[in-house]
């Protein structure tokens, strides 16, 4: 089945809703370079921001039984947290969802 390629190993990262179809997952790991310039606007000194960003998102089909969530206090270097949520309906298709997650460390 290839639809199925790749999915299994990001799958266990966001929760499918029950009674609902994971389409599509991706993910995305990046660093933010900041720069020194100077006076003239010149860039004389590069570096990578020790952080590291990842974003995770899982889109799918079904209707989603969505419910709201404390906020957590607190992040943790490594924890995944949700950052957006939404669903959409239409006539012409199944209602389908989305759930965007990061993670900092």
């Amino acid at each position: 089945m290839s639809a199925a390629i790749g999915i299994s190993s990001l799958s266990s990262l966001i929760s499918t809703p029950s009674g609902c179809v994971l389409n599509e997952v991706s993910k995305d790991i990046s660093k933010e370079i900041k720069t020194i310039k100077n006076s003239s606007g010149v860039t004389i000194q590069a570096g990578l921001v020790p952080m590291t960003t990842t974003k995770i998102s899982a889109k799918g089909k079904g209707i989603a039984p969505l419910s709201s969530v404390a906020a957590t206090s607190s992040i943790t270097s490594g924890t995944i947290v949700v950052v957006s949520v939404s669903v959409d309906e239409s006539n012409t298709d199944f209602p389908g969802w989305s759930i965007e997650a990061n993670s900092w460390s």
